[in-house]
């Protein structure tokens, strides 16, 4: 009886086991989106787990610092500054690391289309290689010829080398940042390209941006030292070296808008260009697509041969791939914008 009862618990177990293989199997061959990539990133990034540490340290200090009754007015003030710069770096880490984990993505995305143009390019220099050989059976072209086709053939065996080299480094790349393993990328979801109005990104940088937000609280800081000490119990060097302090500090706050005034203008502009450069390529892209149907009509009706169409699909792919390098330049300078924005 106990030989059957163990027998069904390994029976059992196995069955678990072979299960749970096949559950991280799925999962490490699933298709992995952007959106996820970032869930990924936002839980595991150690940079951004310290910035979440040294957030709520910062809110327990300031919890102690009201709850004690012979708290001076400037001690509640410098904890909650600390507290506020902690938020700060805590969403500039957030959106850092978020540009991060979309520059791998995309990279990886890019070398698996860089890939696929390898693999057309060498199946087009074999088919090539081969018809040169066999026009010089019949004596319609050179040795000459046939050398040179070989040599685009080992050429392209080189780049097939190379694309598969880079694909497999940016996909262990992205493996790393995201600790999970990745094997496939969906492209990048167009609903994330979504381009804000210039006043609306000056008001959200007024409001969320880190360098503003601190230049501003050096100026309240300031100010509150001055009043504590602008009085008759203070030495007149004293007064006075607390007044520099507070002019110094409205003028570095003065200086700081300015600059990131300029600053997010230039973020906009270049967001503006990679627009620009996006929609010339959607319009390369339909040109190229309409060249490729009527490259397949032609074949149909036997007007051209297929190397000819093989070529044919192959600018049809590069001109994709180019679009999909525009489209992914675009939403990087959207990223950077957004970093601009909350500062860094």
């Amino acid at each position: 009886m106990k030989k059957v009862v163990y027998c069904s618990c390994f029976l059992i177990m196995f069955a678990f086991a072979l299960a749970q293989e096949s559950e991280d199997e799925t999962q490490a061959e699933s298709v992995l989106t952007l959106e996820q990539a970032f869930s990924y990133a936002l839980s595991s990034d150690a940079d951004l787990v310290t910035a979440q540490t040294d957030s709520q340290a910062a809110e327990r200090d300031l919890g102690r610092v009201r709850a004690d009754p012979l708290a001076l007015r400037l001690d509640t003030l410098q904890a909650e500054q600390t507290l506020a710069a902690a938020q700060s770096n805590l969403v500039s880490t957030r959106v850092a690391t978020q540009v991060e984990v979309a520059d791998a993505y995309l990279v990886a995305f890019e070398a698996d289309e860089s890939l696929q143009i390898s693999q057309k390019q060498l199946s087009i220099a074999l088919q090539t290689l081969e018809a040169q050989r066999i026009r010089l059976s019949a004596g319609a072209v050179t040795q000459l010829d046939v050398d040179k086709a070989n040599n685009d053939y080992q050429a392209a065996l080189r780049d097939l080398a190379d694309a598969e080299a880079n694909r497999s480094l940016a996909y262990a790349e992205l493996s790393s940042l995201l600790n999970i393993t990745v094997s496939q990328l969906e492209p990048l979801n167009n609903e994330l390209l979504i381009l804000p109005d210039l006043e609306e990104v000056k008001t959200k940088t007024r409001a969320q941006n880190a360098q503003l937000l601190a230049a501003s609280r050096n100026v309240e800081l300031a100010r509150t030292r001055l009043a504590a000490i602008d009085n008759a119990f203070s030495a007149q060097s004293d007064i006075d070296a607390a007044r520099d302090s507070l002019e110094s500090a409205t003028i570095s706050s003065a200086e700081s808008e300015r600059t990131l005034d300029l600053n997010v203008q230039n973020s906009y502009n270049a967001v503006l260009s990679a627009q620009a450069r996006y929609e010339s390529a959607i319009a390369n892209y339909s040109t190229a697509l309409e060249d490729l149907n009527a490259q397949k009509t032609r074949l149909d009706a036997g007007s051209i041969s297929p190397l000819s169409y093989a070529q044919a699909e192959l600018s049809f792919q590069s001109t994709a791939a180019s679009l999909s390098s525009a489209k992914h330049a675009y939403y990087l300078s959207l990223l950077r914008l957004e970093q601009t924005i909350v500062g860094q």
